[in-house]
């Protein structure tokens, strides 16, 4: 058995550290991605707000006001 390593061993450890530094670079751009500014609450208050018209003109046609 010789003491030297596989050859083609230099290959595999660069092609892993290409891998390995792909993925971090992928991990730190998600982080990077700014979420979608809208909680539930505001979906909330932006239903309501479009809802809202709807209704009181509904009530006024059944009311006749």
């Amino acid at each position: 058995m010789r003491g030297s390593s596989p050859r083609g061993v230099e290959e595999i450890d660069e092609t892993v550290l290409t891998e390995v530094t792909a993925w971090g670079t992928y991990e730190a751009n998600v982080r990077n991605i700014h979420d979608w500014p809208y909680t539930a609450s505001i979906l909330r208050q932006l239903l309501a707000s479009l809802i809202s018209p709807a209704i009181v003109y509904l009530i006024k046609v059944v009311f006749g006001v």
